[in-house]
């Protein structure tokens, strides 16, 4: 029997029961490249307390960011546990125009959950205009989605 592999930005899902080794480098560089992302998005907005916000937000953002991986990855595993992707395009999203259409979906669930998340639950706690957090939210989620979902398993082993 095949293994289902799913994958996030730098968060494989496999890796949480295969290689729980994985954490302990997939923890540390989703939080760096979060940070790294959040921080240019408040500079480039020129955004005042800048690690005053960096630390009210940036455990949000990295908590948020998996759960929208999450979400992603359900989506496209629902469609696997439902056979509407075979195991062949599973494994390989650019093998076929409906496995790359599926895992888009996936990706994009992923990056609009990041958005939803990081404007509504996240950067409201921060005394920003709203025209700006919706440029910071969209920043995040345009640069954090999950786009090696589309690489295929091979590359990872």
């Amino acid at each position: 029997m095949k293994e289902t592999r799913l994958y996030n930005i730098l968060f494989p899902l496999w890796g949480v029961y295969l290689m729980p080794i994985w954490w302990a480098i997939i923890l540390p560089a989703n939080f760096i490249m979060d940070s790294l992302i959040f921080i240019v998005a408040l500079v480039i907005l020129g955004v005042p307390g800048k690690k005053e916000k960096y630390k009210k937000c940036i455990l949000r953002i990295w908590g948020y960011g998996f759960l929208s991986d999450i979400i992603g990855a359900a989506f496209l595993f629902v469609l696997l546990a439902f056979n509407y992707i075979d195991m062949k395009n599973a494994f390989n999203p650019l093998g076929s125009p409906t496995a790359f259409a599926f895992t888009s979906v996936g990706v994009i669930l992923a990056g609009i959950c990041i958005y939803y998340f990081n404007y509504n639950k996240v950067l409201i706690l921060l005394d920003l205009e709203d025209n700006k957090r919706k440029k910071i939210a969209m920043i995040i989620a345009v640069l954090t989605a999950p786009y090696t979902m589309y690489l295929p398993s091979e590359f990872f082993f």
